[in-house]
């Protein structure tokens, strides 16, 4: 349900979870280093130390307000429009450039972090045009970007 980048944390609930197991599925597509932390060592370390603390609240609070906004989001937004978000959103958080760059992601990956069939996300990407985006396999250029009001 979330396509993570470098410097990213999953698993923050598990600090405060009764259960002993995650309940978390992550897949790598790229290259990365993961650091696993016993659960009672994040306790033990939240208890004692109010950076750790502070920076647990503050992972978990982005993370509800992204689901939240994400969800709001899909209640009234066209494909169109929620796939020229996630392009937008893409390139800002992986420093990309927006005037041309590469898909980091594959198309499917795309339709399933949407909630898209495939077949939905390939009708959508000629429409993109409308939103000032255009792709060509997975070739992305952004050029001037309409601004919608809500």
């Amino acid at each position: 349900t979330d396509i993570r980048i470098g410097g990213d944390t999953i698993c923050t609930t598990g600090v405060f979870s009764v259960h002993a197991s995650h309940h978390t599925h992550a897949e790598i597509i790229k290259d990365a280093t993961i650091m696993e932390f016993p659960v009672q060592w994040l306790r033990d370390a939240a208890r004692e130390h109010n950076a750790v603390s502070l920076n647990l609240l503050s992972a978990l609070s982005q993370h509800v307000h992204k689901q939240t906004t994400e969800s709001e989001n899909r209640s009234y937004m066209t494909s169109v429009q929620l796939l020229a978000g996630f392009l937008q959103q893409t390139c800002t958080a992986q420093g990309l450039n927006p005037r041309g760059f590469t898909l980091p992601f594959s198309k499917t990956l795309i339709a399933s972090r949407l909630s898209m069939t495939r077949e939905t996300l390939s009708r959508t990407w000629p429409k993109l045009r409308e939103m000032g985006i255009s792709v060509t396999g997975s070739h992305v250029n952004m050029h001037e970007i309409p601004v919608t009001k809500h």
